[in-house]
């Protein structure tokens, strides 16, 4: 489903009012009123042409008018259609208004000066009284009550007029003919007013109608933008599987590329995604909201558990075509949510627990100092010691738990300096194994004097959590634990690699998740502080099962690969 937003993110027209389109709207109708009602002038001309050259010359019963009156009525029957031809092509509405009555009133003039004439000059033996429908008509739907009042005022003087002219020139008083002029003028009178009543009104709803049409297309819009930025995926379709809207997320879910045909989008064409299809068929034969776990294949045959959620739409009342709402979600990332969400407060509450255990643990290690200092028995000084260790244990893991709950975030530029990442890592290497007797690292060193930015303290905290943890499966051969370093493409990396067995996947699938631990001794911290640690620095952790580092020959382990930002030389 296509959502097309400015660079923002926000459609331009939901920043407008909708008031300037709905005048382009209004103006636009009274444009083409304009247009047809010139069109009409230039018909009603050739109708009035060809009527009187017909009844004049062609019929022989047509009375005789007399040589100068039917050329005078020709002669102006030419002259309005030639002047309604030229108004038709030539006369164009003002743009920005809504009415035309400056443009209106010189062809008013010019209409009610021609009819007026040829209803004149056929009096006796032609009735063109109706020619007089068209101004009224184009007064009352182009100005304002007075001009379409003011035409029928008009209207009935001519016609009133001419009946006097007539009967003053037969000497001979026609009342009859006064009474039907009266009337007709009447008529029009009637006929104005109530064509300016309807053609305001129909303005009006017509503004009203836009207005309406408007304000539905922006919350369409709104709509198609909430829907697009939702973290769930949103189907909206029919009984028949007939996906009528779908947001990016929804399409990502169902397996959905670019290349493949937009909406509306049949849900019947793959039967891996029969499961929503029967869930949207429930909902809305049963008239009833649903949720429902469920697993779908995509086209790439890739299996995606999901959660959905199913609400009726639409036509829940019996009207209109039933729709349902289709919200889906990945089971996978809601359960990781809810994982992290429970991680995140077992952490709080283990930090307020480890900050009760420090200070007993204090007393408890400066009691066994002063004890171990009276005892003399080998028992005893055993005794004093497996407490001493104990202790030391327990206080590595209160400081462990007090990192872990500590606000992650990245370090100050200012504060984190370009270290030489080769040096280091002899040193640190160095300092665990004077700490660790009986156990070797090889070192296969390949940055040269390379620089990283990485906190000089935080890195050999990272270094000696890896070389602690390999400890626990590393055999006790000399190079069973290695420690490298080299480049992958423009970026430096270190990597702490072991000859341990292989990993099994539960294990390696929440390996950096805090409190998870394969073995019972362990915290299960030591991995997320590592990588809590680099993500503050820029930089990168991850596990793999490869060859030992700079060996030929395929003897596999387990290897952490940390991959830093490196500093230019001319930088350090």
């Amino acid at each position: 489903m296509p959502f097309d937003t400015d660079p923002n993110g926000l459609a331009p027209s939901l920043l407008l009012t909708d008031r300037p389109s709905v005048e382009r709207d209004e103006e636009g109708h009274t444009d083409r009123l304009w247009y047809v009602l010139m069109t009409a002038r230039v018909a009603l001309g050739l109708a009035t042409t060809t009527s009187v050259l017909v009844l004049l010359g062609s019929i022989p019963f047509a009375p005789s008018a007399g040589t100068g009156r039917t050329l005078w009525l020709q002669l102006l029957c030419a002259i309005y259609m030639l002047g309604a031809i030229a108004g038709r092509f030539f006369l164009r509405p003002p743009a920005g208004q809504r009415r035309f009555e400056a443009q209106a009133l010189p062809v008013l003039a010019f209409d009610l000066v021609a009819f007026g004439a040829l209803y004149h000059l056929s009096a006796g033996f032609l009735n063109l009284a109706p020619l007089f429908a068209l101004p009224v008509l184009m007064a009352s739907l182009l100005g304002r009550r007075v001009l379409a009042m003011g035409t029928a005022t008009a209207v009935s003087v001519i016609l009133l007029g001419s009946e006097v002219i007539l009967s003053v020139a037969a000497r001979e008083a026609t009342p009859a003919l006064l009474v039907q002029a009266v009337l007709t003028g009447m008529g029009y009178f009637f006929v104005a007013a109530l064509a300016n009543q309807l053609s305001s009104r129909l303005a009006r709803e017509e503004v009203a109608a836009q207005r309406g049409r408007m304000a539905a297309r922006q919350q369409a819009h709104v709509s198609a933008l909430i829907i697009g930025f939702l973290p769930d995926g949103v189907l909206v379709c029919t009984s028949t599987g007939l996906v009528q809207a779908m947001n990016p997320v929804a399409r990502e879910l169902l397996g959905i590329d670019d290349s493949q045909p937009g909406l509306p989008l049949d849900l019947r064409l793959h039967s891996g995604w029969q499961a929503l299809l029967d869930l949207a068929r429930r909902t809305i034969d049963r008239r009833v909201d649903g949720d429902a776990d469920l697993s779908i294949v995509t086209p790439a045959q890739e299996t995606h558990p999901l959660h959905a959620r199913a609400r009726m739409a639409s036509g829940s009342d019996g009207s209109g075509d039933a729709l349902c709402v289709l919200f889906v979600q990945d089971l996978r990332s809601i359960q990781a949510r809810n994982r992290t969400e429970k991680l995140a407060a077992m952490g709080r509450m283990s930090a307020a627990v480890a900050h009760e255990i420090r200070n007993p643990l204090a007393a408890i290690s400066q009691a066994n100092e002063l004890l171990d200092e009276d005892v003399t028995d080998p028992t005893h000084r055993r005794l004093t010691a497996v407490v001493r260790q104990n202790a030391e244990r327990l206080r590595r893991t209160v400081d462990e738990v007090l990192e872990m709950a500590r606000v992650p975030g990245q370090l100050s530029t200012d504060s984190v300096v370009a270290v030489e990442l080769d040096a280091l890592l002899q040193t640190f290497v160095g300092d665990w194994m004077a700490q660790s007797p009986g156990r070797a690292v090889a070192l296969r060193l390949g940055c040269g004097g390379q620089r990283v930015r990485f906190d000089e303290e935080q890195l050999r905290r990272v270094v000696i959590n890896l070389l602690d943890n390999a400890t626990r499966y590393a055999s006790s051969v000399p190079d069973g634990i290695v420690v490298a370093s080299g480049r992958q493409g423009d970026r430096p990396f270190i990597q702490v690699w072991s000859d341990g067995v292989e990993l099994p996947p539960h294990v390696v699938r929440h390996m950096f998740e805090p409190f998870f631990s394969s073995e019972s001794r362990s915290s299960g911290l030591g991995l997320f502080i590592c990588q809590e640690l680099c993500e503050r620095q820029g930089a990168l952790i991850d596990y793999q099962r490869c060859a030992a580092p700079g060996e030929s020959r395929s003897r596999q382990g387990n290897a952490f690969t940390i991959t830093t930002v490196g500093v230019a030389q001319s930088a350090a």
